[in-house]
C-alpha cells in the first residue's frame, strides 16, 4: 500500500539521517498495467523504464543528468538510466546477478558493475 511505501521511506530515511545524509525526496510510482487497485492500474511516464521520475527529479533540483549515476538491480532501472541520459551502474545484489544475463540478451550495457551498493558508491567517490 502507499501508507506501506511511505513507512518504509521513512525508515530508510532515519538509517540515512544517521549517518547525515538524509534523502531529499523519495520518488516512486504506484501505477502498473496489472495493478491490483484499480486507479492504480494504467500505464503512466514515471513507470519504469520510462524516464519520468528521474526527470522529474532534475526537474526539482535542477541535476545534470548527464552527469548522474542510477544504481540498480534490474533491468527496468538500468534501461530507465538510460533513458533519462544518466550514467548507469549494475550492482548483482538483489535481482543483479538474475537480470545481468538478460540484460546482455538485450544489448543493455551498464556503465559500470558492482557487487553491491557499497562497491557502487566507492565507484563514485
Amino acid at each position: 500500500t502507499i501508507e506501506q511505501v511511505e513507512t518504509t521511506h521513512k525508515e530508510i530515511q532515519q538509517e540515512f539521517i544517521k549517518e547525515n545524509a538524509p534523502i531529499e525526496r523519495f520518488y516512486y510510482c504506484p501505477f502498473h498495467k496489472e495493478a491490483k487497485i484499480e486507479k492504480y492500474r494504467a500505464e503512466h511516464p514515471w513507470r519504469k523504464p520510462a524516464p519520468g521520475m528521474i526527470l522529474q527529479a532534475a526537474q526539482d533540483y535542477d541535476i545534470d543528468l548527464s552527469a548522474s549515476y542510477l544504481i540498480g538491480d534490474h533491468m527496468t532501472d538500468i534501461q530507465a538510466g538510460i533513458n533519462a541520459g544518466c550514467k548507469t551502474i549494475l550492482v548483482l545484489t538483489g535481482k543483479g546477478k538474475q537480470y545481468r544475463p538478460v540484460l546482455e540478451e538485450n544489448n543493455i550495457t551498464p556503465s559500470f558493475v558492482t557487487e553491491n551498493i557499497l562497491t557502487a558508491v566507492d565507484l563514485l567517490i
